[in-house]
């Protein structure tokens, strides 16, 4: 992935990268669990779903 930016950037683009990714597994549990409440969980399931196909569709 480092390839993918400037050498003058390169370390903190990969870390930043890297910590957005970070905080969106920390929370999807979250995220599932308040969708849970209000519909099912397999309706979370399914547009946390959707959102990391539709995420990782534009990398």
């Amino acid at each position: 992935m480092s390839e993918s930016f400037p050498t003058h950037i390169r370390g903190t683009a990969v870390g930043v990268s890297y910590n957005i990714g970070r905080f969106g597994a920390a929370i999807a549990p979250v995220t599932i669990g308040i969708i849970a409440e209000s519909h099912s969980i397999g309706f979370g399931l399914a547009i946390l779903g959707i959102a990391y196909a539709l995420a990782r569709k534009n990398v």
